[in-house]
């Protein structure tokens, strides 16, 4: 996860550079593009890491990827770029866990 949290910091410094643009509508686009684009990205390395952490820790070869999805599909409702880069608190986690598993039950 510190992986991830390096990388959007760097994605985020260089969405930082853009600030100002004369370009106006253009860097907004740019700017919506960038946010699309980096949601995206985030999302699947969320779960990807997400999968890979829950089989280690539960020593189960099996497939987290429908709650890994729920978990990150909830945490990233809502929230912009820079609050996704916070990641979510311990208590945040612990709710989306409890509701996803709920919901995508592990067999």
């Amino acid at each position: 996860m510190m992986r991830v949290k390096l990388a959007i910091a760097s994605l985020l410094v260089l969405q930082g550079c853009g600030g100002g643009n004369p370009l106006g509508n253009a860097a907004s686009g740019f700017s919506q593009g960038f946010d699309d684009g980096f949601r995206k990205s985030f999302r699947s390395k969320f779960i990807e890491q997400c999968d890979a952490g829950a089989k280690q820790s539960s020593g189960k070869a099996i497939d987290f990827t429908p709650v890994c999805t729920c978990v990150a599909d909830g945490f990233m409702k809502g929230k912009t770029v820079s609050q996704l880069t916070a990641g979510p608190t311990d208590a945040e986690e612990q709710e989306l866990s409890k509701r996803c598993i709920a919901e995508h039950p592990i067999t």
